[in-house]
């Protein structure tokens, strides 16, 4: 397992026990980065994830409630909700995630943790939160980030409009 999906682990499994516990991120990411024995890397992705989550938690919130159709966040599964917070702070704030890396990693994870059903879900709403903060309403490419440089990784009139496709092995994040 890579570091970044280490990492990601712990920030979903640190952000449940927060939400169940009202532990605070520092404690709750210290005891889930010794119990999964994380190498340094891990952690500290972990604890850049996290402290951008708890910094930026309303903004957060707010984009993952604005791409839910007819739900609120209360009554969602904990281990999605947690998951959409990671993934869509990766989506808005780490222009050194690609979207794509972003909503895979987000659905191969909450695979793991979740329903069986919370794959396409988690996938679909983070594909809204993406498409949003690029403001475009097609499908997510992994070009696009929530930045005001968005508009600069657009193709222009000579590219291809098409998606890249997203490989599914492989790949680096």
């Amino acid at each position: 397992m890579s570091d970044r999906r280490l990492a990601r682990e712990i920030v979903v499994q640190s952000l449940y026990e927060m939400a169940q516990s009202g532990v605070a991120w520092k404690r709750a990411l210290d005891a889930n980065v010794e119990r999964r024995e994380a190498r340094p890397a891990a952690a500290e992705y972990a604890e850049r994830l996290l402290r951008e989550i708890d910094a930026k938690r309303e903004e957060i919130s707010a984009c993952v409630e604005q791409a839910l159709t007819h739900w609120s966040l209360e009554r969602l599964a904990l281990v999605d909700r947690c998951v959409l917070e990671m993934a869509a702070t990766e989506i808005l704030h780490f222009a050194d995630v690609p979207t794509a890396v972003a909503i895979d990693e987000a659905v191969s994870i909450v695979h793991k943790f979740g329903a069986a059903e919370s794959g396409a879900f988690v996938n679909g709403v983070l594909d809204r939160i993406a498409r949003d903060a690029a403001g475009t309403s097609g499908p997510t490419d992994g070009s696009l980030r929530a930045t005001p440089s968005a508009a600069a990784s657009t193709p222009s009139s000579g590219e291809s409009k098409a998606p890249a496709r997203r490989r599914r092995s492989g790949r680096r994040d």
